[in-house]
C-alpha cells in the first residue's frame, strides 16, 4: 500500500507539471491548463490517543481538477490533499511511524480561484469524500468532510483547509486537520489574463 500511495502521488505531480504550463489559446477545447491547479503547504493532524490528543505535522500537496467551468464564480471540482509526515516518539504515543493521507473530495467552490475566470479577493469551498490514511503502520479508511477559504496575501494566493475524517466501527478515532496551502503554477499567473468578468476586484490597488 505504501508503494501505491507513492505512485499516486508521483502521478498527480507529473500531471500537474504538464497541466500548469500555459499552452496557447486555452479557450478552445478541453485542456488541463484551464481546469487544473494545485497548491503546496503544511498540515497539522490531530487524533485521540489514550485519552489525549496526539499530533502529526506533514507536507501537503493539494491538486484540484475543475469539473465545471460554465459559471465564472462557481465550480464543482475533484480535489485531494495528499500528505506525508513522520510521527516522532512522544510521551503520549511512543510509536515512531511514517504518516500519509490520501483523501478524495467532490468539492464546491465559489469566489477566488473557483474557475479559470474568477479573480475575486476571497473565495470559499466545501466538500466531502473518502479518505485513506496510513497511520500506526496500518491503512485506515474513513468518510471525510472539508471546508475552507482562499484569498490573496500580497501577490500570493493562499488557502486554509479544515478536514475531519470521521471514525467508524473499524477505526473509531476521528482525525482532524488544518492546512495552510500556497497556490502555485502558471494557472495562477494567467488567472488575471483569462478573467472575463468585467468588474472583478483587485487585491490591492496599484
Amino acid at each position: 500500500m505504501k508503494k501505491l500511495l507513492v505512485l499516486i502521488f508521483i502521478l498527480f505531480v507529473a500531471i500537474s507539471a504538464d497541466a500548469q504550463s500555459y499552452k496557447g489559446d486555452v479557450s478552445r477545447g478541453f485542456q488541463f491548463a484551464k481546469r487544473w491547479h494545485s497548491a503546496w503547504g503544511l498540515g497539522w493532524y490531530s487524533y485521540p490517543y489514550n485519552g489525549n490528543s496526539e499530533n502529526v505535522f506533514a507536507i501537503n500537496y493539494s491538486p484540484q481538477m475543475d469539473l465545471t467551468l460554465r459559471y465564472s464564480d462557481l465550480s464543482i471540482s475533484l480535489n485531494s490533499q495528499m500528505a506525508a509526515g513522520y510521527h516522532v516518539r512522544l510521551s503520549t504515543d511512543s510509536m515512531k511511524y511514517f504518516y500519509s493521507d490520501l483523501p478524495l473530495f467532490i468539492q464546491g467552490n465559489i469566489g477566488h480561484l473557483s474557475s479559470k475566470d474568477f479573480y475575486s479577493y476571497a473565495g470559499f469551498f466545501a466538500g466531502a469524500g473518502y479518505d485513506f490514511t496510513y497511520i500506526h503502520n496500518q491503512l485506515q479508511q474513513r468518510v471525510i468532510a472539508t471546508a475552507g477559504m482562499r484569498t490573496w496575501v500580497g501577490k500570493s494566493s493562499i488557502g486554509i483547509r479544515l478536514c475531519r475524517a470521521f471514525g467508524n466501527a473499524k477505526n473509531p478515532a476521528s482525525i482532524n486537520s488544518i492546512a495552510l496551502d500556497f497556490n502555485v503554477g502558471e494557472y495562477l499567473a494567467k488567472v488575471r489574463d483569462l478573467n472575463k468578468v468585467s468588474n472583478f476586484m483587485m487585491p490591492y490597488s496599484k
